[in-house]
């Protein structure tokens, strides 16, 4: 696919600069599940002359990044405050929206479309706990897959007969519904509970990689697992270690994050389909010089058991991530790149705030970062697969970009990173371009 022309970009600007003011002032922190059950950004508390009051909020999304596609939809949010508890009573989101990208054929294909919904209730029952279900659905027509490995090849084979541009790519439907409850252990230490039920049905397309993949999976357990509709069982455990002095916008502290998770796939399909993940997520902030801030994160993946194709790109301790490539994982690398069980990748990354000012009364915050972003990943435990090649197989992306950050609560970032991998993506120009809402961690 092509990447985003700069007039697309000056009309993803201000639709993002736009929504944020509404953004803001509704309480709604992101588009997607918040990780870990994490304090929803701090919203503004309520007039003392109406601390009772129901607010709504909604606005229009534009946004996206040369791996999914431009982005458009709605994002809607209701928040319930209270005289008696901090930040609010309770605030539901809602979010639809849909992806556009091209379909390597010189057309357009509505190439993912999604919904999500979730509720955040801090101090349930004047309680230390908070509980945030939440429910999502969608459906991709341009998942990339290929094939298990860090060697994984990126040219298709001659005379293949998959649909032009269809090769590395495979189709996919999810539901999920779970919840989260997180509690205050002592000082900075929280735990953290997840439950969850998934459904997901992936459909390789004829002649494609992941065809060819599944029709050679003899071996026991076979190396693709997941094909065909399946529901599961999904159980998070961990704590959290948690110092920023912000969440939006952190200059310091610490944000550490350790857990496991269980998933079981139901009676009514492929019961051996299952396994364990642990992950761990280390995070540090450390002023520099100036508004110049130094951002840090190890984050490390292993799944062990019988695992899902789908889930050997992803990563994460409570909210799963693309990893190791995408806009959460080595910027520059398209997500569904590189496929395996065990997973590290690092990012480095500084950042700096050069302006503040106000619009519409509310103060807002202008700046850039520079970041290196590097991991790995390994078809087994053994990490002597020959399907991860030769060498020390590091995939890497660098870049820079600009954040805005509105109010206390609002961030949304674009940037640029440059990587070898990205000529999977964009062949005549190996470069990943992002639009998101909040920093990367």
């Amino acid at each position: 696919m092509p990447t985003p022309t700069p007039a697309t970009l000056r009309f993803v600007v201000p639709a993002l600069v736009a929504g944020a003011a509404l953004l803001v002032q509704g309480g709604l922190a992101h588009a997607d599940p918040p990780a870990a059950a994490t304090a929803h950004a701090a919203t503004p508390a309520p007039p003392v002359d109406n601390p009772e009051r129901m607010e709504p909020a909604g606005f229009p999304i534009l946004g996206g990044d040369s791996d999914v596609g431009v982005m458009f939809g709605f994002a809607g949010t209701l928040t319930r405050y209270s005289r008696n508890v901090r930040p609010y009573l309770w605030n539901m989101d809602l979010v639809l929206a849909g992806w556009a990208k091209g379909d390597g054929n010189g057309g357009t294909d509505l190439a993912q479309y999604s919904a999500f919904w979730q509720i955040d209730m801090p101090h349930v029952g004047g309680s230390e706990w908070r509980i945030n279900p939440s429910f999502s659905a969608r459906h991709i027509i341009n998942q990339s897959y290929f094939g298990l490995g860090n060697g994984s090849p990126a040219d298709p084979p001659a005379g293949n007969t998959a649909v032009p541009g269809r090769f590395f790519q495979f189709e996919m439907v999810e539901v999920r519904a779970r919840s989260l409850a997180r509690v205050t252990l002592s000082g900075p230490w929280s735990g953290v509970l997840g439950l969850g039920y998934r459904f997901v049905e992936p459909n390789a397309y004829a002649g494609s990689r992941l065809a060819l993949d599944a029709a050679g999976s003899t071996q026991s357990p076979p190396s693709v697992s997941g094909l065909g509709a399946l529901h599961y069982v999904e159980a998070t455990a961990g704590v959290i270690y948690d110092t920023r002095d912000s969440e939006a916008l952190p200059s310091r502290g610490m944000f550490n994050q350790f857990a496991v998770r269980l998933l079981q796939a139901m009676p009514g399909g492929d019961t051996s389909v299952r396994y364990a993940g642990l992950a761990a997520s280390i995070v540090g902030y450390v002023p520099v010089a100036g508004p110049v801030v130094f951002a840090g994160r190890v984050m490390a993946d292993v799944e062990i058991g019988n695992v899902p194709f789908y889930d050997l790109f992803m990563g994460g301790p409570f909210t799963q991530q693309e990893m190791p490539g995408g806009s959460s994982g080595i910027r520059g690398v398209p997500t569904g790149r590189y496929l395996g069980p065990l997973k590290v990748v690092t990012n480095l990354e500084f950042r700096s705030v050069l302006a503040r000012f106000r619009v519409f009364h509310q103060p807002m915050s202008f700046g850039v970062n520079a970041f290196f972003d590097a991991g790995r990943l390994w078809s087994s435990l053994s990490l002597s697969d020959p399907r991860d090649g030769a060498g020390a197989g590091i995939h890497w992306g660098a870049g820079g970009g600009v954040f805005l950050k509105w109010g206390g609560a609002a961030v949304f970032r674009i940037e640029a990173a440059y990587s070898p991998d990205a000529r999977a993506e964009n062949p005549s120009l190996p470069i990943g371009i992002y639009v998101e809402d909040g920093v990367m961690f």
